[in-house]
């Protein structure tokens, strides 16, 4: 973050540039967040599904 304030402080990265920088950033950890989800989701649900499947795949 203090790097992050500094480079914007700074003026020496233009603000379109940190816009860009700071959108990707944004949509790479929501995409990153969303996959956890579906991911943990689908281990809970195949767990009470089966219980026995579960422990044998390692969820």
């Amino acid at each position: 973050m203090t790097g992050g304030i500094a480079l914007r402080a700074s003026g020496l990265a233009p603000e379109w540039f940190i816009a860009v920088f700071y959108t990707g950033l944004g949509a790479a950890l929501l995409l990153a967040g969303v996959l956890f989800g579906r991911n943990y989701g689908r281990a809970v649900l195949t767990a009470a599904a089966d219980p026995n499947k579960a422990e044998q795949e390692g969820v």
